[in-house]
């Protein structure tokens, strides 16, 4: 995988090391960081290799744990954990008021993109919650921001979870 000057090589490792001396052998690099039981940063994500108790097998995980630790913590107020995330009654995303204001859907647009980001990078759990805010993000700004901070209650519980190969 590229990203401009990102690169990350997935492969046996006989391949990987080949791949590896050919770019070397043309750009200078710096040194590669292996992903191991500890974790490495890749464009914000952490990749972790771990034995899988139940398989016994090699298992990649990634995850955003410091994106969404990140997201939660700078919520002004408490953020209650929470087990599911959203509630039924959150998720009709009912009109407040007739017409929002624009600094309730800037606000509303910026907790979607947000979230958006997440789901699309390692969290598919929380897709459908975040599909429902974006289809009311400029109709229920009021009742996005709730679903918001719901998602946030989640997310404070559940911030290692990612995916898993």
């Amino acid at each position: 995988m590229t990203y401009v000057d990102d690169l990350l090589i997935a492969a046996p490792e006989p391949l990987m090391l080949a791949v590896q001396n050919k770019i070397q052998s043309t750009w200078t690099t710096s040194v590669p960081e292996p992903v191991s039981n500890t974790p490495v940063r890749f464009l914000g994500m952490v990749i972790s290799k771990l034995c899988w108790a139940e398989t016994k097998r090699d298992v990649s995980m990634l995850t955003q744990q410091s994106y969404t630790l990140d997201l939660v913590q700078k919520e002004n107020e408490h953020v209650k954990p929470k087990k599911i995330p959203l509630s039924r009654d959150l998720s009709a995303m009912e009109l407040k008021e007739e017409s929002p204001s624009i600094e309730k859907v800037r606000s509303a647009q910026k907790a979607v993109g947000e979230a958006l980001w997440l789901t699309t990078r390692a969290r598919p759990d929380i897709m459908h919650v975040v599909s429902r805010m974006v289809s009311a993000v400029t109709r229920a700004p009021e009742a996005v921001m709730l679903a918001s901070t719901q998602l946030k209650g989640y997310l404070s519980t559940t911030s290692a979870e990612g995916l898993r190969f």
